[in-house]
């Protein structure tokens, strides 16, 4: 029965060489690449849907990234948001919902300062994104979580429209009353683009009855 030799003398010998010359190359290029950090905020970005906002990542010690690789991407490596490279912006392997959506804020890359800006937020756009920069064979990175908030979608036979929360909350139902009488008044918004209205439903009850006067306003 044969056995195999993981460390053969012969083979170490032989290969010894090219091991001292890799590490040696290797402890090179680690010690020409510069040491650092990438920071990003410790609290959740809030964005409005339609707005745009800048997702907050720098360098510390600050430092020029210029020549720096610098990427945000989402849950995959591979699912780029938005990639520098080589002293620009590499769109090749964007991810098709983020097309002429972002830009790496460069003002300040010299000071480190590695910022994206995102454009149209999107309610997909929610969730966390990860910060990468690598300088050589060092490579550091952030992650960061970005909470959309503020609008919603309303369709509408000639188009979409945006609606505010606080627009949204004029639709429910308001009640005020004492012991002998209560007065409801609840709102129907049509925010259609062409023609907006807003037309409102007064109840009205007293002691063993009860009326229902509908008005409007309109534009």
């Amino acid at each position: 029965m044969k056995v195999l030799s993981f460390c053969p003398s012969s083979a170490v010998s032989s290969s010894l060489p090219g091991l001292i010359i890799f590490f040696i190359t290797f402890h090179i290029h680690k010690l020409e690449s510069a040491q650092f950090k990438v920071t990003g905020p410790g609290h959740p970005v809030t964005a409005r849907m339609g707005e745009a906002i800048v997702l907050p990542c720098h360098l510390s010690p600050r430092m020029s990234a210029e020549n720096m690789e610098v990427k945000w991407f989402r849950a995959e490596f591979s699912s780029v948001v938005h990639l520098y490279q080589h002293g620009k912006d590499q769109y090749g392997n964007q991810m098709p919902d983020y097309r002429g959506r972002t830009e790496l804020l460069k003002a300040g890359i010299t000071d480190g300062n590695v910022s994206l800006q995102i454009l149209n937020i999107r309610r997909s756009d929610e969730g966390q994104y990860h910060c990468f920069v690598q300088d050589n064979f060092f490579y550091e990175e952030a992650l960061l979580e970005l909470k959309v908030a503020g609008k919603h979608l309303k369709d509408s036979k000639e188009g979409v429209t945006e609606i505010d929360d606080f627009q949204r909350e004029l639709g429910k139902c308001f009640y005020f009353s004492n012991a002998a009488f209560s007065v409801g008044l609840k709102l129907s918004l049509d925010l259609s683009i062409s023609h907006p209205s807003a037309r409102w439903s007064q109840q009205q009850q007293g002691p063993g009855s009860m009326s229902r006067v509908p008005f409007s306003n309109t534009n």
